[in-house]
């Protein structure tokens, strides 16, 4: 009985940081669809440099860089203690070397150039999280070289490329290249 209560509790303290986390950043992890992370690694493989996932949640698309392009370096950014931790012991399982998932604010490692220059960002982000990229973008002291967003544009620019889902809504995913793209 006392390991049930136990467990009770542990479930009922994580959901609790999720919904912390989420009301703390705005933005809750969400993973993208199978489709959209379909989409994602192929308009992946046109660019270059290590790969940031901002927002890299549960890890779904993050692992599936690291997986896809196992010659180049992928970090996740994650607030949220319990999906991070869920992607850290998984990319452990998958015995992945090449991906970092590091439990900080990956707007402010991009504005600050991360652990080591990033080639492209990958995100599924809101409005919200979008502009505050976009911003982080324009004063970042080395930006990367391509925006691939799942589902929401990056505001005043211009995607270089556009795919269209086979889902209900015909979901976009943009990809950037920065700053040709920026109005």
């Amino acid at each position: 009985m006392l390991w049930e209560v136990g467990l009770i509790l542990l479930v009922v303290i994580s959901a609790l940081s999720v919904v912390w986390t989420t009301v703390r950043s705005g933005m809750s992890p969400m993973p993208s669809s199978r489709a959209a992370r379909a989409a994602m690694l192929e308009a992946l493989q046109d660019t270059d440099g290590a790969i940031a996932d901002v927002g890299s949640g549960w890890g779904h698309l993050a692992l599936a860089a690291a997986r896809r392009y196992p010659d180049r370096q992928v970090v996740g950014y994650e607030l949220s203690w319990l999906p991070w931790l869920v992607s850290v012991l998984s990319a452990r399982l998958l015995r992945l070397h090449n991906v970092r998932l590091l439990r900080t604010d990956g707007f402010r490692a991009l504005a600050e150039s991360g652990p080591w220059p990033v080639g492209t960002v990958i995100c599924y982000l809101h409005g919200q999280g979008m502009r505050r990229l976009r911003s982080v973008l324009d004063s970042a002291p080395e930006a990367p070289r391509w925006i691939i967003s799942n589902n929401f544009a990056l505001p005043d620019a211009v995607p270089e490329h556009q795919w269209r889902l086979r889902d209900f809504h015909q979901s976009p995913v943009y990809r950037y290249r920065w700053p040709d793209s920026a109005q």
